[in-house]
């Protein structure tokens, strides 16, 4: 039972709303080891004390207020109905920090970092998560509510005693007044002009020690409250656009206006053949569980993707290509508009459409181009079915408008409808649509809970997550392996050029050491004009959209922050984002940080990280100060 005195109370509460945080980092430091085993003991000890600073931030902010409207010094706040409102306040409060904090826990590893502006996405697919979670933890939530009830009864029973505030009302109304300024300060972080914000945690060499200095509970709510992208200049605007020019300008391109400088006009020196376009946007296609992949760094065959290898050897395979980011709607706009979502910029569907940007559907159009979009998910998840629109697809289908081809389920598919479905009824709309035709196609089987039709594609025994994710995985490739299959026997097949990536890696792929694993995706390309063979160039996702250009020869005007992979660029590097991080990889270094604190993964010399850093830094703030003034690309509006 709680004191009766309000300022022990309130102490008590405090200390007691702190041990979830601690719990919960102790649990994150020895689940994922792995991720810190860079750390020494110093920089753990730091991490561990410098998060009390942040765990103490979110409480003094979300229940500062209720415990000093629990100790004011007026008698009528010592009533039991003014306690109870603000004590069973305070609980749902600390049950919403324990739930945050444990989803957060699982998410980690998911992307082996807490959660970030993502967080906006589950909450405008809330029954699809939810069905997620019940999926992968029916017996957490069974636990979590159970042990709630429980908490709750405790609670009750705890706030029966009445409050004793002896003293003067003077100098407990002076006591009171100390203790709100000290939670104010607390809340803030402590006195430095601005509040506490995530990239404060990054004081080490090492991101490791920031994600350990996090709570998730701050990690979600900073994501949730702050939208805003850093615009801080790192050199002059004229030298950061020379730089930014410098890497993305193609050999066969000019740029045409100063206001707009990432916008280039690209010719050919040979007519178009006007050739079809299909782009597979695979759900969770990794390089680390791709067989062809695998057998070229040594490692056993898994035996998930026989189709995808035989295609990888019909058509060019990139082995060194890396998603934009961790989330699948970066991988729609980095292969659909070429550009990145950068920390503090909303996502695509979220309010980066507002740009004036650069998509590939408006420019197969201007091109005489027939588009369409077919997707596995719902019609509406993600506000996909606004973007495509907005991109300059004409037609666009989701489950809700594909029928199921398959007999003898035994499963649903929870995520949509089954791959299969969705390249058969692709397949009927490409057969009817008029040529030539730009076709993108997203799916999602092999997207968790990771279910197949029924057993006839179960290749791996077992129940665990990554071998319910390479069964799912084995029916994607063979539902693509039938797409290809059929489509082969059509009249325009040969006429066709088919782009084959994945829009960011498995959650199982993720080697803590190597920066590479967290995006790195196959890439294959396959069509007329395409030699078979394997290249092995620094790629990204951003670059699929003038690597499309290239290959249809389309003259057009257009703007990316990506570079055609036909022509190779000696220093290209991918550009990817993950939470508050900035990732860079080419042949001989990659290394990630925070704009404000940089942290070395591997590189030559400390010479070369400078270098590169500050090319990195000049891209960063030339598309946040495009973005910012809408001068990313300059339309027919204009």
């Amino acid at each position: 039972m709680f004191t009766t005195n309000p300022y022990y109370r309130t102490l008590f509460i405090f200390i007691l709303a702190l041990i979830p945080f601690t719990l919960t980092r102790i649990a994150l430091h020895i689940v994922y080891s792995a991720d810190f085993q860079n750390l020494d003991f110093w920089q753990i000890l730091i991490s561990y004390i410098h998060g009390i600073r942040f765990d103490a931030a979110m409480i003094a902010l979300y229940i500062g207020f209720p415990l000093v409207f629990m100790m004011l010094p007026m008698e009528w706040a010592k009533s039991r109905l003014w306690q109870n409102i603000w004590a069973w306040f305070i609980f749902f409060v600390l049950l919403f920090f324990v739930f945050t904090l444990i989803g957060d826990l699982m998410y980690f590893e998911i992307v082996h970092r807490h959660a970030g502006p993502e967080i906006f996405f589950i909450l405008t697919d809330i029954p699809l998560m939810v069905d997620v979670a019940v999926s992968e933890h029916p017996y957490a939530l069974i636990a979590f509510a159970v042990v709630s009830l429980l908490a709750a009864e405790i609670w009750y029973k705890s706030f029966r005693s009445p409050i004793v505030n002896n003293g003067s009302k003077l100098k407990n109304g002076l006591l009171v007044f100390v203790i709100f300024l000290g939670l104010i300060i607390v809340g803030r972080g402590g006195l430095q002009l601005k509040p506490l914000k995530i990239s404060d945690a990054f004081i080490s060499a090492e991101p490791s020690a920031a994600y350990l200095t996090i709570n998730g509970t701050f990690a979600i709510t900073q994501a949730m409250r702050s939208t805003k992208p850093s615009s801080e200049k790192y050199m002059p605007d004229e030298e950061a656009i020379r730089i930014t020019q410098n890497y993305v300008k193609g050999d066969n391109e000019t740029f045409v206006d100063k206001n707009y400088p990432l916008m280039r006009k690209v010719t050919h020196s040979e007519p178009s053949t006007s050739p079809n376009i299909v782009f597979l946007l695979i759900e969770s296609l990794d390089a680390i569980h791709f067989d062809r992949m695998r057998k070229l760094n040594n490692l056993e065959a898994l035996g998930s993707t026989p189709n995808l290898d035989k295609l990888s050897e019909e058509g060019l395979l990139f082995t060194n290509f890396y998603s934009t980011g961790q989330r699948s709607i970066d991988g729609i706009a980095a292969t659909i508009a070429s550009i990145p979502t950068l920390p503090g910029f909303p996502y695509l569907g979220q309010g980066l459409e507002q740009n004036r940007l650069s998509f590939l559907g408006n420019i197969a159009k201007e091109q005489g181009y027939s588009t369409i979009f077919t997707r596995s998910a719902s019609r509406g998840s993600f506000h996909v079915d606004s973007v495509s629109a907005q991109a300059g697809f004409d037609e666009y289908y989701g489950a809700e408008d594909i029928p199921s081809t398959h007999t003898n389920q035994k499963n649903h598919s929870k995520w949509g409808v089954w791959d299969h479905d969705t390249f058969e009824f692709t397949l009927d709309k490409l057969e009817k649509i008029k040529k030539p035709f730009l076709g993108y196609i997203f799916t999602s089987t092999t997207h968790t809970p990771w279910r197949i039709p029924n057993d006839e594609w179960m290749l791996h025994k077992g129940k665990d997550k990554r071998t319910k994710y390479l069964n799912s995985l084995y029916y994607a490739d063979w539902a693509i392996g039938d797409f290809m299959a059929n489509i082969k026997k059509t009249n325009y097949y040969k006429n066709t050029i088919f782009v084959i990536t994945g829009d960011h890696i498995s959650r199982f792929a993720i080697n803590p050491e190597d920066i590479k694993t967290r995006f790195q995706i196959p890439l294959i390309i396959i069509g007329p004009g395409i030699k078979p063979g394997i290249n092995t160039q620094i790629g990204n996702q951003m670059d699929v959209l003038p690597t499309i250009i290239d290959l249809a020869k389309w003259e057009t005007t257009y703007s990316s922050l990506g570079v055609s992979l036909m022509q190779n660029k000696p220093k290209h590097f991918s550009f990817s984002v993950n939470g508050e991080m900035i990732n860079y990889i080419d042949n001989d270094m990659k290394f990630a940080f925070n704009p404000k604190h940089q942290s070395t993964m591997t590189a030559k010399n400390q010479e070369e990280i400078k270098n590169q850093q500050n090319t990195t830094l000049a891209i960063q703030q030339t598309v946040v100060d495009l973005l910012l003034r809408n001068r990313w690309f300059k339309n027919n509006l204009n």
